[in-house]
């Protein structure tokens, strides 16, 4: 696992990571220093135990996650992690959005100035 993060993370850089799963005794600390990742499960979700486990880099995109119950026959319980909504006090009212002409004109136009021509 942690030479492909490496390789993400090399490859892709800035890359969104969400790593989910049912680690059991795994110790993910080398993991969450090594990239910066957050545990975001802080709830139970076998017994009185985290086994589940979400570790992401984009904490703030997502709402807090929360337990629902076990999914089939697992005796696990369900995590749902949910993006956050955007406000539209966030979205710019006004925007400017600047255009090209793109008629046969305009293109001959465009042709004789890059070319230093003048059309006569």
């Amino acid at each position: 696992m942690m030479d492909s993060l490496s390789r993400i993370e090399s490859d892709i850089p800035g890359a969104g990571i969400i790593l989910a799963g049912d680690w059991n005794r795994a110790n993910v600390s080398p993991v969450i220093k090594q990239f910066r990742l957050t545990q975001v499960v802080h709830f139970p979700t076998r017994g009185d135990r985290t086994l589940d486990k979400v570790l992401t880099n984009l904490t703030e995109h997502y709402e807090k996650p929360s337990p629902f119950p076990p999914f089939g026959l697992s005796d696990h319980c369900t995590v749902g992690l949910f993006p956050k909504i955007r406000s539209k006090a966030n979205i710019p009212a006004n925007r400017t959005v600047t255009t090209r002409a793109v008629n046969a004109e305009s293109k001959q136009a465009f042709g004789r100035y890059m070319t230093g021509s003048t059309g006569h």
